[in-house]
């Protein structure tokens, strides 16, 4: 069926493409390709014959004209699934991002009752499928919603169209939420009826949903339908904006939802929502911030940004070339619009020349790096042996822990040219930098000039990680024989910036106590990484943990003094401590401690590949590191390098090496 989908929209292309005129009659071609399902569309268009009702007409043209590609996933397993949402739902929300809890109440489920199942996905094509009283119901609930906010006569129909009508939001099961959403009392109250500009109520209603986000929700494997969200109160990043879009539009908000199809510097991509006010201005929010529209940050470098639509992109190179040659999976659905330049963001226009072209392409790409490759981002035509790519973002952000507290993160992002050819990105040329002014910088590797290099990390550190280990300066160390800590001695104060490994200080007051802790006296909830306490003889002490109230049952106190420094501990109350009870007094020589962490720093015993980039990944060498840093001989000058843990870990990121640093892309 997958196929079946994307064929369909290739159909559509190549039939419009027929008509004498040039314009394509997409409703004439829709029509054609629902096959038995054209009875049920059909009978939408003459439910809307009547004079009165030629605004619902155009309105049901519209979705039907841009109805292909348009479909639902399903499953046995997701069906399934749906059992398991009320006991989603009992999982307290104040467990927060980090509970393992949804994600094992899924892999419980899949173990007891999935075992089975058909878990392969299948896609309900719209055009095939959708029922006419199911569209009806949609187009009716959307006008009498919109023409009856105070703001609707300040938008065009088109915008109606855009930000209001559509049925879906992506993939999900189809619902009736517009009617459900609407004044739901489980949000609205009665002072919503007097607002009068759709961004405050949208600031407003963002402010009541009940969705807490977590990752356990990525394996229930596609986007939740309304009622789902409903049940389950818990969902990740794409569920969260189907979410406020399903509660804006049901409420006759215009909304969108934008998104970044790869961070630019992080391996990850990222979703939220925009509404837009009566100037035709789009103002991004996000849910479980709430902050007022268009005070979201972005907090990660971005090459383009884009929006989804429910109309089909028909200008785009992408859409003139479905059927011809091979497309990625984001591109290919042919409803996104490049949105970036809109972020008031600086972007520059880039061209590539290009030689040596894979016969019939007629598409080029810029990629940004991803874990273990690369991801197209942007597209462009191929005229003349060049393509332009207009609007790129050149990487500076409005994320001010940048500039204060990360000085090697580079100047600009990494971009790599290439074509996309039987699923695989092919590179169509070097890496180059595109600088925060808009230059463009090769990244040559100069094989005849080579130099040593010491690296410290395979991966930088992200910028609420560097937060985490600032934390941690100021606070101290006791010891005392005394359970309630009167008789406290001062062991040791952590001064310094903090590393994100295991450190050590030696004790101002050596001696014998039975009771040691770490004390938070900044006011934060003492989130460590890792605690230690030495004897004379350098060796670890164990005891049995104690402390203040835990935040979450799922990190208890023994994560703290686990010997892993990627698991952590976080208290439940500011100005709190955690340490031992060592069962009698031992000698205290020295403290040790991490702050909460990813792990990416070079660690003693781990065996490491550095590699550079020269038309794809090149071994430079392997060794095993002996210290917190590691260094290589024989490294090309201006390369674009590559460090890999082979010993474990899968996080690692591009770099190149100035002055005897790593510089982060």
């Amino acid at each position: 069926m997958k196929q079946r989908i994307f064929l369909t929209l290739t159909a559509v292309i190549l039939l419009a493409g027929c008509n004498p005129s040039g314009q394509g009659d997409e409703l004439a071609v829709a029509l054609d390709l629902a096959g038995d399902n054209r009875s049920e569309l059909q009978a939408v268009l003459d439910h809307y014959s009547a004079p009165r009702d030629s605004l619902k007409r155009r309105a049901a043209e519209y979705l039907i004209g841009n109805m292909a590609g348009k479909y639902t996933v399903s499953s046995p397993a997701l069906e399934a699934y749906e059992e398991l949402l009320p006991e989603i739902a009992q999982v307290p929300a104040d467990e927060g991002l980090n509970s393992p809890r949804i994600g094992n109440l899924f892999a419980e489920f899949r173990k007891k009752d999935l075992r089975t199942a058909d878990t392969r996905l299948r896609k309900r094509s719209d055009l095939e499928t959708i029922p006419s009283d199911y569209l009806i119901r949609a187009i009716d609930a959307s006008f009498d919603t919109w023409e009856s906010t105070p703001w609707h006569r300040h938008y065009s129909f088109e915008q109606f169209c855009e930000y209001i009508l559509p049925y879906r939001s992506m993939t999900e099961y189809l619902s009736d939420w517009k009617t459900d959403a609407r004044r739901n009392p489980r949000w609205w109250t009665s002072e919503y009826d007097t607002v009068r500009d759709p961004v405050q109520l949208c600031h407003l209603l963002n402010r009541k949903i009940d969705l807490t986000f977590n990752h356990g929700m990525d394996q229930y494997g596609v986007p939740q339908s309304y009622p789902n969200l409903l049940k389950s109160h818990w969902g990740n990043c794409i569920d969260e904006t189907h979410y406020a879009l399903f509660q804006m539009r049901g409420n006759g908000i215009p909304v969108a939802i934008d998104f970044v199809p790869q961070w630019a510097n992080l391996h990850d991509k990222h979703y939220w929502n925009v509404v837009i006010d009566t100037t035709g201005r789009a103002r991004e929010f996000q849910v479980g911030f709430g902050l007022y529209p268009g005070k979201v940050q972005l907090r990660e470098k971005v090459a383009k940004i884009y929006r989804r639509s429910f109309a089909i992109q028909r200008n785009g190179i992408v859409y003139k070339r479905l059927g011809k040659e091979d497309i990625p999976p984001v591109f290919r659905s042919c409803d996104l619009r490049d949105v970036t330049a809109q972020y008031g963001i600086p972007v520059a226009d880039v061209t590539v020349s290009l030689e040596d072209m894979p016969r019939g392409t007629k598409i080029l790409y810029l990629c940004v790096s991803a874990l273990r490759g690369w991801e197209p981002v942007a597209c462009a035509e191929i005229k003349g042996g060049k393509a332009l790519f207009r609007d790129v973002a050149t990487g500076v952000i409005d994320n001010q822990a940048y500039n204060t507290r990360e000085q090697d993160l580079g100047q600009g992002i990494v971009l790599l040219p290439a074509y996309y050819l039987q699923g695989c990105v092919i590179p169509a040329g070097e890496p180059f930098v595109l600088t925060n002014d808009g230059a463009v910088q090769p990244l040559s590797p100069d094989t005849l000039r080579k130099r040593t290099v010491t690296l410290e990390k395979k991966m930088r550190i992200p910028y609420r990680f560097i937060g985490y280990a600032q934390q941690l300066v100021g606070n101290h160390f006791e010891g005392a024989n005394r359970p309630d800590f009167s008789d406290a001695v001062p062991l040791a104060r952590i001064q310094d910036s903090v590393a994100s490994h295991l450190q050590t200080l030696p004790v101002n007051c050596p001696g014998q106590y039975r009771y040691v802790r770490y004390v938070d006296t900044r006011g934060n909830r003492s989130m460590v990484g890792e605690l230690a306490f030495f004897d004379k003889n350098g060796q670890r002490l164990s005891g049995t943990p104690i402390g203040t109230a835990d935040r979450y049952a799922y990190q208890p106190k023994d994560r703290a003094f686990d010997g892993d420094i990627v698991s952590f501990y976080e208290a439940a109350d500011k100005e709190s401590w955690i340490g031992l009870d060592l069962g009698a007094p031992r000698e205290i020589s020295a403290v040790g401690f991490s702050p909460r962490t990813t792990g990416n720093e070079v660690e003693p015993g781990d065996t490491y590949t550095l590699y550079y980039w020269e038309d794809g990944w090149r071994e430079i060498g392997t060794k095993t590191a002996d210290a917190h840093r590691i260094t290589f001989e024989g490294v090309p000058e201006n390369a674009l390098l590559l460090l890999s843990d082979r010993t474990k870990g899968r996080e690692e990121r591009i770099f190149t090496y100035t002055e005897g640093r790593q510089i982060w892309w």
